[in-house]
């Protein structure tokens, strides 16, 4: 599997020091894109929310998958299938 291990780190002149937070959800690239989102909604960097616990809420969590040239392997119903070489999805075996 192939997990996405981010850390972001907001600098700027007037920002506080915050605390660290850790989002423990399953996380995508998505995920970063919606908090940079709600990062700049927010005035963030005017001072205007230093609430970043607030802005790491609700993120949108994805499934595992993972893929190269000719496999893909993802989780449905928190069963693990597979597909090889553009075929028929299975279930993936366990031995």
């Amino acid at each position: 599997m192939i997990y996405l291990l981010g850390i972001v780190k907001f600098i700027g002149p007037d920002l506080p020091r915050m605390p660290q937070i850790t989002v423990t959800n399953t996380s995508s690239y998505f995920a970063l894109s919606e908090l940079i989102t709600k990062v700049m909604k927010s005035n963030y960097f005017a001072g205007k929310s230093n609430n970043m616990a607030e802005l790491v809420s609700q993120l949108p969590t994805s499934q595992k998958v993972a893929e190269n040239a000719g496999t893909i392997m993802m989780y449905v119903n928190k069963r693990p299938y597979i597909q090889l070489d553009g075929g028929e999805w299975t279930l993936y075996p366990r031995g």
